[in-house]
């Protein structure tokens, strides 16, 4: 959908004027202007945002007017509604970057492709037809294969994959450098989801042919079949886990790169990229000098055994190798990111996945607190159609400093942080008991009642937890440091305030309580009732 204008907003409805695919009194779907409301509270409302849109806000709405029945003509891109071709998606990316195009049915194309080809083989009748339907289908690869490559045989499915590979690596390239439609850091996305998949497929035909060759003769014959149906769905299942594989590989810097003429365009608070060990790796600048600067990073270990720690060092610096972060966020000011940086100075709880150097840089530098919402109240707007609820939960944000949590805030740490645990005095005979069923967690989940601390890394949180059918209270010594600790963000059109989410808890402790699982006690305490 595209935005035309927001009418009214209160702090958990919206009313907006649309301008998408609707379908009208005469059961057609085609492009329409309607006013709708919505609710966070049942409404799942993603907010999709282009890094370098092709056009304005005013001029996308007039491209979207432009596509309204009464305006369009007879040849327009859409004049009717179709799936595969000229969906809301389509519609809409149109509107932003001047190319049809849908991410969802280019995946669900590329499943198809892949599932058919490790059910029927590479050079079935079957595969074949599959792989020409697909390529048919979506128009950007078959007029970029009609230019390239006039005609091609589909002799086996790995020349094809790597042909497809080639061909939309050159087509992104022509995107990013010819049309300007692409930004750098997307184009690095989809470049390494396109290349990482081949690989993937190559490995795991490479074991499906191993497997096929040497073990399938060895098993009986009532096996070989199920053996074989299980060995497509575990390489079908690692085919589509690809994306999942890619994220924690991928910066959490929502920007672009912009290469040095000279030192004198760095600023303290700046993010840079520059080559640490013949790797990339990204600093944060707290002081900068004629030839060097002075950054704070998650720097190497000292030996092979050592962790990575937090350090603020100098960095010589050769403008032609390094590139400056221009940040897309809204960010705090340079002295508070110098500051926030600072307080993590020691800190060893670098993880490859989730926090490396650019974590680090990130969360000093990008401003996420919530905005206030100043509007009119929620009932003055129209009811939403949706009855169902939208998610509870939104993401687990890692704590770093101890201002970041708060009373009736939902905490998830390690179960070994949890074995020294305190219990009421009213029932010091449970402590043997819930030992076991800490144990099976692999992870302990409570609510936040008090915060203890004088010092920035060292704290003391007492938590309401819900172990087997006993809801208790526990004491946790936490160094932040050296431990990760993460709070549970929910949609706050959802949740109780902060005070009857503790309100709510201490009702529960020291009783037994049945709840099947830990997220039902957790939802009993956050969850507001039902208007």
């Amino acid at each position: 959908m595209i935005v035309k204008c927001v009418e009214s907003v209160s702090e958990n409805r919206a009313k907006l004027k649309l301008i998408h695919f609707k379908k009208s009194d005469e059961k057609e779907i085609k492009i329409t202007e309607s006013t709708e409301t919505f609710d966070l509270r049942y409404d799942e409302v993603y907010l999709v945002e282009y890094r370098f849109p092709l056009y304005s806000p005013n001029e996308i709405i007039k491209r979207a007017e432009s596509m309204l029945p009464k305006e369009c003509s007879e040849d327009a891109k859409f004049k009717k509604y179709n799936l595969l071709t000229g969906n809301c998606e389509h519609f809409a990316v149109w509107c932003v970057t001047g190319r049809k195009e849908s991410i969802q049915i280019q995946g669900l194309f590329e499943k198809i492709k892949d599932g058919a080809t490790y059910i029927f083989g590479p050079t079935s009748a079957v595969s074949k037809g599959v792989q020409k339907i697909i390529l048919n289908s979506v128009d950007e690869i078959a007029a970029e294969l009609k230019k390239a490559v006039p005609s091609i045989v589909v002799s086996g499915i790995a020349a094809v994959y790597l042909i497809y590979c080639v061909i939309m690596t050159a087509v992104n390239i022509k995107y990013y450098t010819v049309d300007k439609t692409l930004c750098w850091s997307c184009l690095k996305k989809k470049l390494l989801k396109l290349w990482l998949s081949l690989v993937v497929f190559g490995i795991t035909s490479g074991i499906q042919l191993i497997i096929y060759t040497f073990a399938l003769p060895l098993i009986s014959s009532p096996l070989r079949i199920p053996f074989m149906i299980l060995i497509i769905l575990l390489s079908v299942g690692l085919q589509m886990s690809v994306p999942s594989l890619i994220r924690p590989l991928q910066s959490p810097i929502f920007g672009h790169d912009i290469f040095l003429k000279s030192t004198d365009e760095i600023n303290v608070g700046d993010l840079l990229e520059l080559k640490y060990f013949k790797l990339p790796h990204i600093i944060l600048v707290t002081e900068v000098h004629s030839e060097k600067v002075r950054a704070i990073h998650y720097a190497a270990p000292s030996h092979p055994f050592a962790r990575r720690i937090v350090k603020e060092e100098y960095f010589s610096i050769n403008s032609s190798s390094v590139k400056k972060k221009y940040m897309l966020s809204k960010c705090y000011p340079p002295n508070v990111v110098v500051e926030r940086a600072r307080k993590r100075l020691g800190e060893t709880k670098f993880n490859m996945w989730s926090n490396r150097s650019s974590h680090l840089c990130n969360w000093a530098k990008v401003d996420l607190r919530a905005e206030s919402v100043s509007g009119v109240d929620d009932h003055s707007l129209d009811r939403p159609k949706s009855n169902n609820k939208s998610s509870l939960k939104v993401c687990n944000r890692e704590v770093h400093l101890v201002d970041e949590l708060e009373e009736g805030d939902v905490v998830i740490l390690d179960k070994i942080n949890m074995l020294p645990f305190w219990v009421s005095d009213k029932f010091p005979f449970m402590s043997p008991f819930m030992v076991p069923f800490i144990l099976m967690n692999t992870y302990v989940q409570g609510i936040v009642l008090d915060i203890k601390g004088n010092r920035e890394e060292s704290i003391t949180l007492e938590l309401l937890i819900h172990i087997g059918v006993q809801v208790c209270r526990v004491r946790v010594h936490i160094d932040l440091k050296t431990e990760r600790l993460f709070v549970c963000k929910y949609l706050e059109g959802h949740c109780k305030s902060m005070r009857d989410r503790v309100t709510a808890a201490l009702e529960m402790a020291n009783k037994w309580q049945i709840f099947f699982t830990n997220k039902a006690f957790v939802e009993a305490c956050v969850m507001r009732h039902p208007e």
